[in-house]
């Protein structure tokens, strides 16, 4: 049987996974990055989908919302619309108005984020007019947040392969025939398998050259700034994990 990490390589007492050669220049350009500073805030909105609905109707609805949207001027200067700093330079006058089942759907599974995070970016797309968050929604805000902390949870895993099914099928991450990625499908049976185990390393570690890249996330983002802030209003210093 294989070990998980067999095929990283060891640089400097650091293993390289081999998705790195999946990125034009990574060597360059990669920089480290804080997955609490950084990653957790874009992705929170995805791992609300994947807890309430399951990813592959959170995989179909993400779909259709970047599809409407990816074609205007302002959305189209930033590869993904994954991410919610993104929705700080969308001009919303620009995109037709979103309706039909799906785009209700997908704003009634959000509506509870939004009252959590009332000056979210992304409530551009849906004008979700914010309440009052209560009781049971700032528990379910923390169970999901805590869980998100942690990048080995199944919510976590499956929330950035998420992502990485997007960045493929937008070509925003090349995928060879001897990918790993080429079985993502696989990661319904983490933790169970040692693939899937191995397949989660890969995710996680693909994001770094992403969330650091200009191209592909908005950099000097208000929202990063002011994500942990409305979190640690709501119940301050109670939020467990907070430095996992």
């Amino acid at each position: 049987m294989k070990k998980v990490l067999e095929d990283h390589k060891l640089v400097k007492k650091k293993l390289q996974p081999p998705i790195f050669n999946s990125f034009k220049g990574w060597k360059s350009e990669f920089i480290e990055i804080s997955y609490i500073n950084k990653i957790v805030p874009e992705i929170v909105w995805i791992a609300y989908l994947n807890n309430f609905i399951r990813v592959p109707k959170t995989v179909e609805l993400i779909s259709y919302l970047i599809e409407n949207i990816n074609n205007t001027k302002s959305a189209s200067e930033y590869s993904q619309n994954l991410f919610i700093s993104n929705y700080e330079k969308i001009n919303i006058k620009e995109i037709k108005t979103l309706e039909g089942e799906k785009f209700k759907y997908l704003k009634e599974q959000i509506r509870s984020f939004i009252n959590i995070h009332p000056e979210c970016p992304i409530n551009k797309i849906f004008n979700i007019k914010p309440e009052k968050p209560n009781a049971s929604e700032i528990t379910e805000y923390k169970k999901i947040l805590n869980l998100l902390l942690d990048k080995t949870s199944i919510l976590s895993v499956h929330t950035l392969s998420n992502i990485v099914y997007h960045l493929i099928d937008n070509k925003n991450l090349s995928v060879g025939q001897d990918s790993i990625f080429v079985e993502l499908n696989k990661i319904k049976d983490y933790p169970k398998t040692m693939f899937s185990k191995k397949l989660a390393s890969s995710i996680r570690a693909s994001l770094n050259p992403i969330m650091c890249n200009d191209n592909f996330v908005l950099q000097e983002s208000q929202w990063q700034k002011n994500f942990w802030n409305n979190t640690y209003k709501l119940e301050p210093y109670k939020i467990e994990n907070i430095y996992f």
